[in-house]
């Protein structure tokens, strides 16, 4: 897997487009956004997509960030096989666990998701090449299609144009940034069309927005991903949006591992 820093220097092409943020009325409102388009680091080099038939452990752990630093993190684990059909395969099982773990006043909210069984996940149809091609129930995204990325930015500047700016800028930060974690958490609750089988190891987006009073904010979304040993398969996918603006950040993160039973 490349190393960020690594990653970062080596020459990738870079786009930059810079759009005017209007709070004149909510129509107006567009982000200004210097979008860095990510060099993709190749992970399905053979293109072969070869799961294993027999069962399997399919984990999805969702890390949400709170304003105080504590988190949320939900973890569901899910009894799967990979069944070939006619035009690729289809994946199906069952949730066997889930472990909720969140601050001491959230607890009763903890157990109520605890008791939920997630039943939109599964089952899928994937194409030969392990690409998710239908759910009805599944929010599937592309995440090399830049378009939704904005659409989300969009929504955030949105929510931060009907935001009272009041007398002061005092807290106003905390109230930006509330609207652009709730735009990565957006992102991240939508699982990539490429998932069991990643088209790149590694790659990385980069959003930033022209705020009032002089504020800037930016989001930032990596996605990162491990095949196993025989290559044709997802074995670790991380997807990370890091929301910040001025000095505080907030991270909205997603793990996908899938293992042998």
């Amino acid at each position: 897997m490349s190393d960020p820093e690594e990653y970062a220097t080596r020459g990738s092409r870079r786009t930059t487009r810079r759009q005017t943020l209007r709070f004149v009325t909510a129509a107006a409102v567009i982000p200004a956004l210097a979008v860095v388009l990510p060099r993709l680091t190749m992970a399905a080099e053979s293109g072969r997509f070869s799961p294993s038939t027999a069962p399997m452990l399919l984990s999805r752990q969702i890390i949400r960030e709170l304003p105080d630093g504590a988190q949320i993190v939900v973890k569901r684990v899910w009894r799967v096989r990979f069944a070939p059909t006619a035009t690729g395969f289809s994946v199906i099982g069952q949730q066997v666990a889930v472990d909720v773990k969140a601050p001491p006043a959230l607890e009763f909210l903890a157990k109520l998701e605890e008791q939920r069984e997630e039943t939109n996940l599964l089952p899928l149809t994937l194409s030969a090449a392990g690409m998710i091609t239908a759910n009805s129930n599944l929010a599937v995204i592309d995440m090399a299609n830049d378009e939704l990325v904005q659409r989300a930015i969009t929504g955030a500047a949105e929510r931060i144009e009907g935001i009272e700016l009041g007398p002061n800028a005092e807290g106003l930060d905390q109230k930006f940034l509330s609207s652009l974690q709730g735009s990565g958490a957006e992102l991240a609750s939508k699982v990539p069309r490429d998932l069991f089988h990643p088209q790149q190891s590694y790659w990385q987006d980069e959003h930033e927005i022209d705020l009032p009073q002089g504020l800037t904010g930016t989001v930032l979304v990596i996605f990162e991903a491990r095949m196993n040993a025989a290559g044709d398969c997802m074995e670790r996918v991380e997807r990370r949006v890091i929301s910040s603006v001025g000095k505080s950040m907030r991270t909205s993160s997603e793990i996908w591992e899938l293992t042998s039973e």
